[in-house]
């Protein structure tokens, strides 16, 4: 079990990798002698916040003004400027259109381009064909996992799933691999790797042709990471398909958490200008409730305000030196909490009064994932669509369809999508080409029910039996996947505790558990995959075990690395938290980026146009 009373592992891992990124941007800023102004690409800034802010850019690194990239040249005040930014042919281009006008305007400037996370040649190429290259001198930054919170990192990539999952382009496993060989470098050699997914395979060899020294000592404090999980988003579309039903996975559904912060509009503050707030475990109020069951968040609001009033209430009556003390160490952090609780508060109402059919989309979901009700299940998308429902959440109901019944039979795949093309648009044509290259949304396939067409009576008689078959439950791939890994709760219903949940299918109302919080709970509870081989050769991809030489007998207190390829959800996430307070283990989540079904969805589409 956990030795409650230590220092958590956690939070001094968060604050010594923090340190360490923030001191390694701050000298790559200071290899370039003397003042410069700093442009950097717009999706880092805020990701950029969590390791150094502007002030530290500042006062250690040398900048004297910092700019967000734009089309826009920035104005060529200082002599040096100095871009930090991705390594991508659109942003090159963007520099290189920058130098061009400052060029053309008669000014002298220097130019860095600091790339993360590393310079490639495409780049080189992109800055040489716009005759640029002579001007700038490329640096690089390897940028690691940022830390968004005592146990949760991410490499701040939303654009992996489409590069790896679509266009099959593994540029970015390195980064992934050198991510985790920094913690290495941190914590010592982690003992026990398991991989599933093609992605994780092939991080794991990338991590072996790196040359490793483990021979300094890591810092007493530093926890040593036991185990560490890589699973390629694949083999779980379910949990970002479904509606999330903790806190904070509904906070992201519906506002959207980006880098660790969401920015909440009229409708919650009930002010003209918007609020942003950073959501981690720093705001005491949103620790408290981003785990919970939404069902269970009011009760909790009410509860901490009745908590915020009576301690607001202790200083009536207190002496001076009470008072002083009250000010002093008390009265800051009350404020503080009341603030958030009203705009938490504030988000609730808006999620609960956004919910249109929300009853009946949950009902719908929990069918489908158990093969129940199939036919009605097609009959409530249909509505969906025809009364023109929100594009990506029909979308969402279409895939979910599609992964739990292994493809919808053709003809209803068809006539389905039709109508959604005509009821959105014949631009999402390519997105359901996309959908059928991922997996997500494709048909079982023609001639189920071959040879009807041979009369007069077959289609209806056709029509008929899939009507009839669709309403059975069919033995499907995703149906043998949950009995295996049992990931269905035997015990939902109305006498599942919602509020202080046991297992962690609670996250979607005990309709499912996420495959890798099952995974990673019975791995550790077994020691390793015996007993599970059959099950793992139902995901896609390939799985791989690595038991590392150099690591030594990890501690009593197991401190778990879980590592999502392609992005993680809340609902994940929260599922990992409450194994580790049932388990005793200290679980850590990295992934390359947060993600629900809407933004998932939405890169998609966005690829496709």
């Amino acid at each position: 079990m956990a030795r409650y009373g230590a220092p958590d592992p956690c939070a001094v891992l968060q604050e010594l990798l923090k340190a360490a990124t923030g001191e390694l941007l701050t000298s790559t800023l200071r290899s370039i002698e003397g003042a410069k102004d700093l442009v950097i690409e717009q999706d880092l800034i805020f990701p950029l916040d969590h390791i150094a802010s502007a002030g530290i850019l500042k006062k250690t690194g040398g900048v004297e003004r910092i700019y967000k990239l734009e089309t826009t040249a920035p104005p060529a005040a200082n002599k040096q400027c100095a871009y930090l930014v991705r390594s991508t042919i659109a942003n090159m281009k963007m520099i290189a259109n920058h130098i061009t006008v400052h060029k053309q305007n008669k000014r002298e400037c220097k130019y860095y381009i600091i790339c993360i996370p590393r310079k490639v040649h495409v780049c080189e190429q992109t800055l040489e064909r716009e005759g640029v290259y002579g001007y700038v001198k490329l640096l690089e930054f390897p940028l690691g996992l940022i830390p968004l919170d005592t146990d949760l990192f991410s490499l701040e990539l939303p654009s992996f799933f489409n590069t790896f999952f679509i266009d099959g382009d593994c540029a970015w496993t390195s980064c992934i691999a050198q991510s985790i060989l920094q913690l290495e470098s941190l914590c010592g050699p982690i003992s026990h790797i398991y991989a599933q997914g093609n992605c994780a395979e092939g991080v794991l060899k990338v991590m072996k042709l790196f040359p490793t020294d483990f021979s300094k000592p890591k810092e007493p404090s530093m926890p040593h990471i036991s185990h560490l999980f890589l699973f390629d988003r694949d083999i779980d579309y379910a949990s970002v398909l479904l509606t999330q039903l903790t806190y904070s996975g509904l906070l992201d559904e519906y506002f959207g958490i980006k880098s660790g912060r969401v920015t909440f509009d009229k409708s919650v503050t009930g002010k003209d200008q918007e609020m942003r707030l950073t959501v981690n475990s720093t705001d005491l109020v949103y620790k408290e409730i981003r785990d919970s069951h939404f069902g269970s968040v009011f009760v909790q609001l009410k509860e901490k305000a009745q908590h915020l009033q009576s301690k607001y209430n202790e200083r009536h009556g207190m002496s001076i030196g009470d008072m002083k003390n009250f000010v002093a160490n008390e009265l800051k952090s009350l404020q503080q909490q009341h603030s958030s609780l009203a705009v938490y508060i504030g988000s609730c109402e808006v999620i609960k009064n956004s919910r249109t059919n929300f009853e009946m989309q949950l009902r719908t979901e929990h069918n489908l994932l158990e093969g129940l009700e199939v036919r009605e299940g097609m009959n409530f998308i249909e509505e969906c669509i025809n009364r023109q429902h929100s594009a990506i959440g029909t979308l969402r109901l279409l895939c979910l369809l599609s992964l739990t019944q292994d493809g919808i039979p053709f003809q209803e795949y068809k006539s389905l999508m039709q109508q959604f093309l005509q009821s959105h648009g014949y631009h999402y044509i390519w997105t359901f080409h996309l959908l059928k290259k991922l997996g997500l949304c494709q048909e079982q396939g023609a001639g189920r029910v071959a040879g009807a067409a041979a009369s007069a009576m077959a289609p209806t008689l056709a029509s008929k039996v899939a009507a009839a078959m669709a309403s059975l439950p069919r033995a499907t791939r995703f149906n043998a996947v949950t009995k295996r890994l049992s990931l269905i709760p035997p015990n939902a219903g109305d006498s599942y505790d919602l509020k202080n949940p046991r297992d962690m299918g609670y996250v979607f109302s005990g309709a499912y558990i996420p495959v890798a919080s099952r995974l990673v709970e019975q791995i550790l509870l077994k020691d390793g995959i015996h007993g599970y081989e059959d099950a793992l050769k139902l995901l896609p991809g390939s799985t791989t075990t690595y038991t590392n030489p150099h690591s030594k007998n990890p501690s009593q207190a197991k401190v778990v690395l879980v590592y999502f390829l392609g992005g993680v959800t809340f609902a994940e996430i929260a599922a990992l938290r409450l194994l580790g307070k049932l388990k005793g283990y200290h679980i850590l989540v990295a992934a390359t980026s947060t993600v629900n079904g809407n933004s998932l969805l939405e890169n998609v589409i966005l690829k496709g146009r």
